[in-house]
């Protein structure tokens, strides 16, 4: 008896460690088939937007800020204008964030203007994206927070940042390389 409770322990201990382990690998999968497919609403729920926008805001904010320091001494009005550049980046961020420009930054594309919200999903047989994510690296940064290493369209790397909430893992941040 005692033999049959330690076995359903350590198969419960290996079934929460392989599941814990594997997770990332199966929202990446998930990712890959839903840009793949063209399903913007499954893909959509791999996505924690509100971190993500936020992420996102902060990287442009930071590119934006850093740009409009070198012309302070030149410029006195550049302080004024990056913090108008700033409320229009947070507005662009707001407006074109959606599950269609994540698959396109996800394969190294710059979302176009024609990628603004819509209720109706893009042409399936619209053939933007060859292989998304076809060669990537991974590395478990710690126990709920993942980053995934790939290539972009143009050869440029981007960072993918995947955390864990609860049993699922989520995009939290697009690192791109322009803005670093």
């Amino acid at each position: 008896m005692k033999k049959s409770i330690l076995a359903l322990i350590g198969l419960l201990i290996i079934s929460f460690t392989s599941y814990f382990l594997a997770g990332p690998y199966l929202t990446i999968h998930g990712i890959k088939s839903s840009i793949k497919e063209n399903d913007h609403d499954r893909l959509s729920t791999y996505v924690e937007f509100d971190l993500l926008r936020k992420n996102l805001k902060d990287q442009f904010n930071a590119v934006m800020l850093k740009e409009t320091n070198k012309d302070t001494k030149n410029n006195p009005l550049a302080m004024m204008i990056a913090g108008f550049a700033s409320q229009i980046v947070d507005g662009l961020v707001d407006v074109y964030l959606t599950p269609s420009a994540i698959a396109l930054l996800l394969d190294g594309e710059r979302p176009a203007n024609d990628t603004r919200p819509s209720s109706t999903a893009t042409d399936p047989t619209d053939n933007r994206h060859t292989e998304p994510l076809k060669e990537y690296r991974t590395k478990f940064v710690s126990a709920d927070r993942f980053y995934v290493y790939t290539k972009g369209a143009h050869e440029e790397e981007i960072t993918v940042v995947l955390q864990r909430f609860g049993w699922e893992w989520k995009i939290t941040n697009i690192i791109l390389p322009e803005l670093h």
